[in-house]
């Protein structure tokens, strides 16, 4: 069931997303993924599911929250290729140890759970590992769970629970190359897929993003 936000998400803003709310602008040459007012351009899926009231709350100052239980995801309508997206997340305080979800890059059509994308690991202390979904091939990585998963390249650099988190994906032709916080974690290339839409991945854990920047390459 594709959830479109527009009107749920007037109701949920707790005041208008101004430029002043929302603090830094982006840098030269990128744009905003959030228009500055609501959630038009986005939308939930989760299966045959309904979300909650509070599902996905926008606060003025620009932070979009997801909320617990939900087994699915948020998604852009457009698609977009060559780009270098930016953005930053946290967990609540109170998260456990084993709190996940994910970005998801190269989304393709048809929705389901779980759709062809890449995603950029979000699960504590494993952010930077690139898990193919829905089928998508991850050139050189191993298979683990019937997915194929590159390992990050070195030692977690997520700052603890509770801290805010900037994750830098490079996506240019059939090449995807992350960073956590300004390490690089991995680098893919050979993918099979070069473009698609950008998302969180939601599996059931609360959390935290803003500043979601898009940059033409």
């Amino acid at each position: 069931m594709k959830l479109p936000l527009l009107a749920l998400a007037l109701s949920l803003v707790s005041g208008p997303l101004t430029r002043a709310a929302l603090a830094d602008e982006p840098p030269a040459g990128a744009v905003s993924l959030l228009n500055g007012r609501d959630l038009a351009g986005w939308y939930l899926y989760l299966g045959d599911v309904k979300p909650a009231a509070d599902a996905v709350v926008v606060n003025a100052d620009g932070v979009i929250r997801f909320g617990a239980n939900m087994t699915g995801y948020f998604v852009t309508e457009k698609t977009f290729s060559n780009y270098r997206l930016r953005l930053e997340w946290r967990w609540p305080a109170a998260a456990p140890a084993n709190t996940n979800g994910g970005v998801f890059v190269h989304l393709r059509k048809p929705d389901a759970l779980w759709p062809v994308c890449i995603e950029a690991q979000l699960a504590n202390k494993n952010a930077g590992q690139l898990v193919g979904q829905g089928g998508a091939d991850v050139p050189g990585a191993p298979l683990i769970n019937g997915k194929k998963r590159a390992p990050k390249l070195r030692e977690s650099s997520e700052k603890p629970i509770g801290e805010w988190n900037t994750y830098e994906i490079v996506c240019r032709g059939r090449t995807l190359e992350v960073s956590i916080n300004g390490v690089r974690q991995n680098r893919i290339e050979g993918l099979p897929i070069d473009s698609g839409a950008v998302g969180f991945q939601l599996e059931k854990f609360p959390f935290e993003v803003r500043r979601i920047w898009l940059s033409p390459l």
